[in-house]
């Protein structure tokens, strides 16, 4: 709850941002969330910060920080070899958070085109889901994901299709 509101004052909350890095470390998915908009909502005074977080061995730490930095500025096209390696990860929480990250750079992301695409076969649904989000456009390989098993992303597959 403190996160959220912190979120909503913006940059106003730039005494708070050591606290919410340190969220950015939490188990919790939904706090790590929450703390990376509150932080990308403060701005620059974020920015150091969340460059020395960039650091952490835990890649769902450097994913939040990441989001956070996106927020602040355009995305950072340097991290492809990152987000290419994080999409290859066994835990599919950090191949969906490298996803999410992806979908940010839009056509900038052009180059993992092939992993993207080779996601949206991934035997989690999540995963899948966030793939299609991930894609810039509509490309005939994604024909399959129309009949996806899960609805959430057949339903995903449709809009990028008539989009």
């Amino acid at each position: 709850l403190a996160a959220c509101s912190l979120a909503s004052l913006g940059p106003d909350a730039a005494p708070a941002v050591g606290e919410l890095c340190r969220c950015l470390t939490a188990p919790e998915e939904a706090l790590r969330d929450v703390a990376s908009v509150a932080l990308g909502k403060i701005g620059a005074p974020a920015v150091p910060f969340l460059q020395r977080m960039l650091q952490f061995s835990d890649p769902l730490v450097v994913d939040a920080a990441r989001s956070a930095l996106n927020a602040i500025g355009p995305p950072d096209t340097s991290v492809l070899p990152e987000l290419d390696s994080a999409m290859a990860h066994p835990d599919p929480s950090v191949r969906k958070s490298a996803l999410k990250k992806t979908a940010q750079l839009r056509q900038s992301a052009q180059p993992l085109i092939p992993r993207i695409l080779a996601l949206t076969r991934d035997p989690d649904p999540a995963v899948r889901f966030h793939a299609l989000i991930a894609f810039p456009s509509w490309d005939p390989h994604l024909e399959p994901c129309l009949t996806d098993a899960d609805p959430k992303v057949a339903t995903a597959a449709q809009a990028l299709h008539d989009r």
